[in-house]
């Protein structure tokens, strides 16, 4: 029988590959370019997001798939038939992109609490005009819904500018750099004192449209909506309504229902709505963070045990 292949999705410098193979030669190491179709069979160890690839390994009766280790901090697009495998380990890269997308949000609620997006565009028309009343985020309140690792490191930030966060989880259990943490169905009441509402939570049956028309209306008129988390959990067309009938200040989408966003699509031309496509957690070191993950989690893989770093629980999708 031929040597189990570790297959990489991505393409990895030569010093990753030969660090991979310095560990062990239990294992064939090759990309997308170097499978062969009587690979599909023998690919054990798959690291990486190509979802062609993991389709043609589950039409191999006898796959010898193992362990997916996802470079995507979320793994709600992964096929069902995946999700229902009790062979197959999966891991993800959830937390790498945590201190790039809250510096994203800080950046975008600086900009706009400081007038700077308004101060950029009277540049371009030579307009000297001063804004009087600019706010700091010093006192404001910040509701995040989440409190992992993304949330963890927004309310950890916060506390320099003197924000008070707050977290929605599951249990209402307390968590670190939080002022106080609620239920989803005990923080009603509180909606309407929060200044910024942020939105970290996966891609899960609960958390579908769970930001509406009706949770909108509880927000207060000057306060401002961040989704950084996944695109289903916001009617987009509601928080769209919000913002043109000034229900809301303003609001910040990195995700989207469906991505890439079409060029017909309404949104991009909403007002007070700051838009980019799903980018905040892109930094130039952001290959070498996944490949970190990995790299300890193979170690794990070889010495006989389940690889632990941010291992996925299949039954809750996180």
């Amino acid at each position: 029988m031929p040597k189990p292949i570790l297959y990489l999705a991505a393409k990895y410098k030569d010093q990753a590959r030969e660090q991979l193979a310095e560990l062990s030669d239990r294992y064939q190491i090759k990309d997308k370019n170097q499978l062969q179709a009587s690979d599909y069979a023998q690919i054990e160890i798959f690291f990486g997001s190509d979802l062609d690839t993991l389709a043609a390994i589950y039409q191999e009766k006898d796959r010898r798939l193992a362990w997916l280790q996802l470079d995507t901090a979320g793994a709600d697009y992964l096929p069902q038939e995946v999700m229902a495998d009790p062979r197959v380990t999966v891991t993800t890269v959830s937390g790498i992109h945590a201190p790039s997308i809250a510096e994203s949000i800080y950046g975008y609620l600086l900009g706009g609490f400081h007038q700077l997006f308004i101060y950029h565009d009277q540049q371009e028309e030579n307009n000297w005009h001063r804004y009087e009343h600019v706010k700091n985020l010093a006192g404001k309140k910040a509701l995040l819904y989440g409190t992992g690792h993304l949330a963890s490191e927004i309310a950890r930030i916060g506390q320099a500018f003197g924000l008070s966060c707050y977290g929605v989880n599951t249990s209402g259990r307390p968590v670190e750099h939080f002022q106080n943490t609620y239920t989803q169905s005990s923080v009603t009441e509180r909606l309407g004192e929060m200044d910024i509402i942020i939105n970290t939570l996966p891609a899960t049956a609960e958390t579908e449209n769970i930001f509406n028309q009706h949770f909108f209306k509880q927000m207060k008129t000057n306060s401002y909506f961040i989704n950084v988390g996944r695109g289903n959990a916001v009617v987009e067309a509601d928080l769209q309504a919000a913002l043109e009938e000034e229900k809301i200040a303003g609001a910040y989408l990195d995700v989207f229902q469906e991505e890439p966003l079409e060029e017909d699509n309404p949104l991009w031309q909403t007002k007070n709505l700051l838009i980019t496509p799903h980018a905040s957690g892109r930094v130039e070191h952001f290959r070498d963070d996944i490949f970190k993950i990995f790299y300890q989690n193979y170690q794990d893989y070889l010495s006989g045990n389940y690889p632990n770093v941010n291992r996925l629980d299949k039954k809750k999708g996180y």
